[in-house]
């Protein structure tokens, strides 16, 4: 969506006000084509279907099923931190991956949220000490998405937990609501 916007942004500036607003137009129709509704918080749907939108063009088999109505006491930003930092990382992974998969779910029950996100994945997990490091070369720009959604799982008293294999990767979180 940025890229997007920055070409919209472009035309703009140089003056180019039709171009601009049939990109836009072109841009809504391949958008409005492509939207799922996942749950009734409008900024969480947007989203997770920018998510999948984006998992499904690197050739990513995306499973997401998301039941939180509107029972989930949460603020929506830290909701949208969550999936979307997880969602990044999950598709970062199995982009990479020979067998290219993500499983997410998403629900509100027995007064929990719970969200597992499950990913294929080709390169071996840098960790050390309960901590995480990312693959990319840009180490000091990049990497905090996880410490981030371990901020706000504390913030809520909820747990987090890891695991991996040689092939997926699964995250899982449990929060109180």
């Amino acid at each position: 969506m940025r890229n997007h916007l920055g070409v919209v942004g472009t035309l703009l500036e140089t003056g180019e006000t039709h171009q601009a607003l049939e990109y836009l137009n072109q841009l809504t129709d391949v958008t409005a084509a492509t939207v799922r509704t996942y749950c009734s918080d409008s900024v969480v749907n947007a989203v997770i279907n920018a998510k999948y939108n984006s998992g499904q063009a690197q050739g990513i088999e995306c499973s997401f099923s998301v039941d939180i109505g509107n029972t989930l006491s949460m603020d929506s930003l830290d909701l949208c931190t969550i999936f979307a930092n997880t969602l990044d990382n999950a598709i970062e992974a199995a982009a990479a991956a020979e067998e290219k998969t993500i499983t997410m779910r998403a629900r509100c029950t027995k007064n929990y949220f719970s969200y597992q996100v499950v990913n294929t994945k080709a390169q071996a997990v840098a960790a050390a000490g309960g901590r995480f490091f990312t693959a990319k070369k840009d180490k000091k720009n990049h990497g905090f998405g996880l410490e981030t959604v371990k901020g706000i799982v504390d913030k809520y008293e909820g747990t987090i937990d890891i695991a991996y294999t040689d092939m997926d990767f699964t995250l899982t979180i449990i929060i109180p609501i």
